[in-house]
This record gives C-alpha cells, structure tokens and sequence, in this order.
C-alpha cells in the first residue's frame, strides 16, 4: 500500500484524456485572443512608423561667406516632414573625396530629437564634391514598405525597407567648392 501523499500525486499525475484535451483547448483559445487582441492595430496607420521626407540638402559656409577650400562647411539634410514613431535613429555622414573631414557620427533616440541630420565638413582643395548621408530609422510601430527614390537639383534620397526592424535613406548631394 501506497502513503497518502504518494497516491495523491499519482492520481493527480493521471489526469483524464477528455480533460487534458479540454485544457489544451482552453490555453490554445486563449492565446489565439490574446494575440488578436495585440495585432488589431496592425493595419491602422497611426500606428505605422515613417521615415522622415526628405526635400533636399543645404550647404553652407560656417562663416557666412562663400563655399571655399578649406572653410568649414554646414551640411543639412532637410527633413520636409518628419517620420513617425521612430525610436532610435543612426547617421553616417562621408564624402566623394578622402581629405573631407567630417565631425558628426551619430545616434540618436529619434523621437526625441528629430531635427535635421547636420555635419560640419572641410574640403582640402577647390573642385566639385558629393557628400552622403546613410540614415538607419528603426521602427517603433507597425512599418510599410516604402523603396523609392526622390530626387532634387544635384541630389536624391533612395528609401529602402530593408526589415520590418527599420528603413534605411541614402541622401546624396553634389556641390562645388571655390
């Protein structure tokens, strides 16, 4: 003869097949409801996280004056409209030629601070020159796929939805300096 506690979890052990079944169905509706209840959103694009629009790059001297050799220069790409539900953004700034010296590598919590990505840049030698801004966006809400190009005068933003994680921009400027 078995102890009463050993009998008891023995019994407890052999729970019914009907049962069991009832149980797994019960967690398994359950957890269909919940995950419903989390994706209802998913569609609604105030939920939906953007990249910002880019209209274009200004480029100008520091000191006001003229784009010369050897001044340092302010690079702005231009957000014409901000993204949306953005939580961390990184920028890379780099140029068409070796000797340009960039000041700005940065990460920023988006949402936060979503002003113009911004360098300040030096060019060694008179001639004409690209600069490049590669933008990482991640997504804080539902996404889109968003591949497309837009272009201004010397210049263009290629969108890509590399992830559902976050967007990449490639903003571009050509420019000449005296």
């Amino acid at each position: 003869m078995m102890p009463a506690k050993t009998q008891n979890l023995k019994n407890m052990m052999n729970i019914h097949p009907l049962a069991q079944g009832r149980t797994s169905a019960c967690i398994l509706l359950l957890s269909l409801l919940g995950l419903a209840a989390c994706s209802e959103h998913d569609d609604d694009p105030k939920y939906r996280s953007l990249p910002p629009e880019f209209s274009g790059v200004t480029i100008t001297a520091l000191d006001g004056g003229e784009l010369k050799a050897g001044k340092k220069l302010v690079v702005t790409a231009v957000q014409q409209k901000p993204g949306r539900l953005i939580y961390k953004a990184k920028y890379e700034w780099s140029g068409s030629d070796e000797s340009m010296t960039h000041a700005a590598r940065k990460e920023v919590v988006y949402d936060k601070e979503n002003t113009h990505p911004t360098d300040t840049i030096t060019v060694d030698a008179p001639g004409n020159y690209k600069v490049t801004l590669n933008a990482k966006y991640y997504t804080s809400g539902g996404y889109e796929i968003i591949n497309k190009i837009v272009e201004w005068e010397n210049g263009k933003a290629v969108y890509a939805t590399p992830s559902f994680q976050y967007y990449t921009v490639q903003v571009e400027q050509n420019f000449q300096v005296k």
